[in-house]
């Protein structure tokens, strides 16, 4: 096959490699005037051909295409710079541990005990299981209603728990893993406060195999037994409860 290639100029034809065309169609520019004609030359060449009976060989110019003019939205230019300006800031993610223990100090906002506000939240492979707050018996009064039992007996906290209206909220949230089907085995626990003994025994054989607590409640006895379950424990306090919003 021919290495060159026949490309008729406007005013003699000749050859050109291949390797020149490239060269040849960006560096000589074609004059206006002829360029303008080319139609007009066009369209006789087609006259004769269709008098001689032969077919039309050249077809007519194409033409120009609109001109697009892009029109500024000044929204779109306001969500960039705004974009612009959110990446230029230092943003602080919480670890997985801080985030849910913030979730955990939400559930307690739900309690309905007038001493303490405690939040339960069970999680696995960073998917929360269950949650929990303390409060009263699902269906019963609570202390909301009737009053502190403790408060009016004069009852210290960490002590006395069975005397009281409310569930603790590590209870809750472990029953509802047995309310609706929820394995909670092997997961951990994260809580507003450190468990009481009968929550830590409810932990222990629940599998529960790690307790991330905030606030230390008064009653200590959960550590031994924690260390006799090989129960992983460690505290954990969050300076800044409030939520960073970027809207």
């Amino acid at each position: 096959m021919d290495n060159k290639l026949k490309r008729p100029t406007w005013g003699s034809t000749h050859d050109i490699p291949a390797a020149e065309q490239t060269v040849h169609d960006i560096e000589t520019p074609q004059p206006k005037k002829e360029a303008a004609a080319q139609p007009a030359v066009n369209s006789a060449v087609n006259t004769v051909n269709k008098e001689a009976g032969a077919p039309a060989t050249v077809k007519p110019a194409a033409p120009k295409p609109p001109v697009e003019i892009e029109i500024e939205d000044p929204s779109v230019s306001t969500f960039m710079e705004g974009r612009d300006k959110i990446s230029e800031e230092t943003i602080t993610r919480p670890s997985w541990d801080e985030y849910f223990m913030k979730l955990a100090w939400l559930v307690a906002e739900r309690s309905t005990c007038l001493r303490h506000h405690v939040g339960a939240v069970i999680v696995r492979d960073k998917r929360i299981l269950t949650t929990g707050y303390n409060g009263a018996a699902a269906g019963v009064k609570d202390c909301l209603e009737l009053g502190c039992l403790r408060d009016e007996l004069k009852i210290p906290s960490g002590t006395r728990h069975e005397i009281c209206r409310a569930i603790h909220a590590e209870q809750n949230a472990i029953i509802q893993g047995g309310f609706s089907g929820i394995n909670i085995k092997g997961s951990t626990l994260y809580c507003t406060h450190s468990p009481c003994i009968l929550c830590a025994k409810m932990i222990a054989n629940a599998g529960i195999k790690r307790v991330i607590t905030g606030i230390e409640y008064p009653d200590n006895a959960y550590k031994e037994l924690f260390s006799q379950a090989k129960i992983e424990f460690s505290p954990l306090t969050i300076k800044n409860l409030s939520i960073t919003q970027k809207i």
